[in-house]
């Protein structure tokens, strides 16, 4: 009987360490130092190590405009892949000495190391707006990743004429080098 209560122990503390948690908000898996960290099924370090860069994931869209059921929204959390609001790109920035439309986007990548993401609106490549961001574990005390922020483009200020002309309309992809990470729809 001791041993088998033994045992049983055993396999629940087993349990509690294989397994990250999942942090809602997200699709990305959190750890705490000496959790095993399995995401899809995939086991991607032992105890004691940091995982490898493993999730990648397109948070949220930031911008002057999303539309939706008659009201104008300036943010969008993206848990799904595709948008609920309708995006306009109201947002202007230069861009190789052009003024530009378009949105701001916030993608995380959890594991280390990591190089910085790749990131497209159509065809045209996102710029990075903002330095990465530390990503916490849920208590805090260990680093899971970063987060980076990109201007995504969509029309030259001069080109555009009408308000359909910077209406977001298109897949933003994630790619690390030629591979795709992750892809949400802006309708």
């Amino acid at each position: 009987m001791k041993k088998m209560v033994l045992v049983l122990m055993t396999m629940m503390l087993f349990m509690l360490t294989v397994n990250a948690d999942v942090v809602t908000g997200g699709k990305c898996p959190h750890w705490e130092h000496g959790n095993v960290v399995v995401y899809k099924g995939v086991q991607y370090n032992v105890a004691g190590t940091a995982p490898p860069a493993f999730c990648w994931d397109i948070v949220k869209i930031k911008g002057k405009r999303g539309f939706y059921n008659g009201k104008w929204y300036e943010g969008e959390e993206l848990p799904y892949s595709t948008s609920i609001l309708h995006w306009y790109g109201f947002e202007q920035k230069y861009v190789y000495g052009d003024l530009y439309y378009g949105i701001y986007v916030k993608v995380q990548v959890f594991g280390y190391p990591q190089s910085e993401p790749i990131v497209k609106l159509g065809s045209a490549y996102g710029i990075l707006v903002k330095e990465k961001e530390k990503i916490n574990s849920t208590s805090g005390k260990i680093v899971n990743g970063y987060e980076y922020t990109f201007f995504l483009r969509k029309i030259l200020a001069s080109k555009a004429t009408y308000i359909s002309d910077i209406k977001i309309n298109d897949y933003v992809r994630v790619y690390v080098g030629t591979k795709e990470k992750d892809v949400v729809y802006i309708k």
